[in-house]
């Protein structure tokens, strides 16, 4: 091969090299952008699990309130509940 060939075939593997590195370069920033996107799509949904999270401890703390306050009531136990169903055998 002479030099002439050699200098040629450089410079096409250093244009190839080139498109490749321009192109790699491209992929990294889609990526990136992808990458960034579903980051902060992760965060949105870190914040309604927590605000979830919270919600569900008040609704845990309200029921716990509520059968607190019916455990104060004497004689709760005792009264007798008709339902819609037992109602509609008696008729």
């Amino acid at each position: 091969m002479s030099v002439i060939d050699t200098v040629r075939l450089l410079e096409l593997r250093t244009k190839k090299a080139a498109g490749l590195i321009d192109l790699l370069r491209r992929e990294k920033e889609e990526l990136q952008q992808r990458f960034d996107l579903v980051l902060a799509h992760n965060r949105e949904l870190e914040g309604y699990i927590e605000a979830y999270t919270t919600s569900e401890k008040l609704v845990e703390q309200s029921i716990a309130t509520a059968m607190a306050t019916l455990d104060t009531i004497d004689g709760l136990d005792e009264i007798q509940v008709f339902d819609d169903a037992s109602l509609e055998l008696e008729a």
